[in-house]
């Protein structure tokens, strides 16, 4: 009789640990499914086990949202009020050749070495030869080749030789400066431009969808001459020539402004 005590209690046990561990793996599956099923309605953090963190480059936020430059941290020079400011854009309006108007940021030495910057840009309209506007990334705040030394500019112009309103990438190295390449483009149509600099080689790439996935073209050259890095970024700028056409005109917005890499 003991024996038989003895043998239903270890029967019992037995049995309520099997129980146990089946509990165990349909508590897991049920985990993993839940899991699946929040990556499917795409809530943040869905799919992840504890403790493992978000992916993500730079220029993005928690989860991957995408975090534009405050260009309200910006300083912006606008003596004439052409510019008009707000948190993720700028635009300017019928800005003349001879104007000074600019919006930058000091990001501190060397602070654009290799580099990977987004932005959007819209040509509104243009009046008279060679009215013109540009990006700027060098050490200094000039305008043209009197006065920056080295540097990166994307110029948005119009000039009558060529017939059409075009992006042109430019480099300056020791005052001078040389023509890379440039694309035509059409008025009141944004493109999304992307820039990159690859140790030697600077790349322009210019897409017509936000995504950018449908490339119109790539501006690329060899600056391997050029210093390594730069601290500054002018995101607009008037051309500031009071001799050449001064007062031609253009209109012009730049927006949403991600840097994505820098370093």
């Amino acid at each position: 009789m003991a024996e038989d005590e003895i043998s239903n209690g270890i029967s019992k046990a037995m049995l309520a640990m099997v129980q146990m561990i089946m509990m165990m793996y349909i508590l897991q599956y049920m985990m993993q499914y839940l899991q699946q099923s929040l990556g499917a309605i795409g809530l943040p953090g869905a799919g992840k086990e504890e403790g493992e963190e978000e992916e993500g480059e730079g220029g993005e936020g928690e989860g991957g949202e995408i975090q534009y430059e405050d260009l309200s941290t910006f300083t912006e020079e606008d003596p004439n009020g052409v510019l008009t400011v707000e948190q993720y854009s700028v635009s300017a309006e019928n800005m003349r050749r001879d104007d000074p108007a600019r919006l930058y940021k000091d990001y501190g030495a060397g602070h654009f070495g290799n580099f990977d910057i987004r932005w959007k840009v819209t040509l509104h309209s243009y009046s008279g030869d060679m009215a013109d506007s540009f990006t700027l990334i060098s050490d200094n705040l000039g305008y043209g080749k009197s006065d920056i030394v080295d540097g990166l500019k994307v110029i948005y112009s119009y000039s009558e030789i060529i017939g059409n309103p075009t992006i042109s990438l430019y480099k300056y190295v020791g005052g001078s400066s040389t023509k890379i390449g440039d694309y035509q483009i059409s008025t009141e149509t944004s493109y999304y431009l992307k820039f990159v600099r690859d140790n030697g080689t600077i790349h322009l790439y210019i897409y017509s969808d936000e995504d950018m996935q449908n490339l119109l073209t790539e501006i690329s050259g060899d600056v391997s001459d050029l210093q390594s890095s730069f601290s500054k970024l002018v995101f607009i700028s008037g051309r500031y020539d009071t001799s050449t056409n001064p007062s031609s005109t253009i209109s012009i917005t730049v927006e949403n402004l991600r840097i994505v890499k820098a370093n």
